[in-house]
């Protein structure tokens, strides 16, 4: 029995394309491979990655201290508004707990061999004089925010020590209080100094001081008890 023909009389099922056709098989892909161009172009795009990584960390560390310094700034603000209002607000440096606080920041800027011969105190500052051994004399002034700076004097002093640690800081706070009520509501800027003995620097009673008032009364001057003189 002959196999059928299809319509060129070929034997069914005998061509050799067709055969072939019908058994192919698609080739396997072939594996990826790197050359150099394409090494160069991965070692590119790595180093890039890192360059804005660390651009990154650098914006936020920036942004980290740009946003403490404007907190600092803010926070200085804060306390210089709230003291313009109110210079015996808790924060005021007239007040004997902030002020020994300031007084204690002070001594640990101190060199070897200096100690402080007197002070001025504001409601946003305190101004202690540091002298040392060969008379050479600085200010150490700290702000009611905590900031300590330093300015070394030109002129030498030969004032004697003064422990102010062991001051009643609160005598001055009490005389500048009373002195607010019976000026109110004119006096402004109100401030005290250490008063010392001009012959032995013995601590003998605070100046206070007024602006905005009468010259008789812009000076006022208690002894440390806080009776006046």
């Amino acid at each position: 029995m002959t196999g059928a023909r299809d319509a060129f009389g070929r034997i069914a099922g005998t061509d050799r394309e067709a055969r072939e056709g019908t058994s192919s098989t698609a080739p396997e892909a072939a594996p990826a491979s790197f050359g150099p161009s394409d090494r160069r172009r991965l070692r590119g795009a790595g180093t890039l990655g890192l360059l804005l990584t660390m651009l990154v960390c650098g914006a936020a560390v920036w942004g980290t201290l740009r946003a403490t310094v404007d907190a600092a700034d803010g926070d200085t603000r804060a306390v210089a508004f709230a003291l313009a209002k109110d210079p015996l607000a808790p924060r005021s440096l007239l007040r004997a707990a902030p002020l020994r606080s300031a007084i204690a920041r002070a001594g640990r800027e101190l060199r070897a061999g200096e100690a402080f011969t007197d002070l001025t105190v504001s409601p946003l500052r305190v101004t202690l004089t540091a002298v040392d051994r060969r008379e050479q004399r600085r200010w150490l002034i700290v702000g009611a925010d905590g900031d300590v700076r330093t300015i070394t004097m030109p002129a030498t002093s030969n004032a004697p020590p003064v422990d102010v640690q062991a001051l009643d800081l609160e005598v001055p706070e009490r005389a500048v209080a009373a002195r607010l009520r019976a000026l109110a509501p004119h006096a402004r800027e109100p401030r005290f100094s250490l008063v010392t003995d001009a012959a032995t620097g013995r601590p003998t009673g605070w100046a206070l001081s007024f602006s905005n008032v009468r010259r008789t009364e812009s000076s006022y001057v208690v002894d440390l008890g806080g009776r006046p003189r």
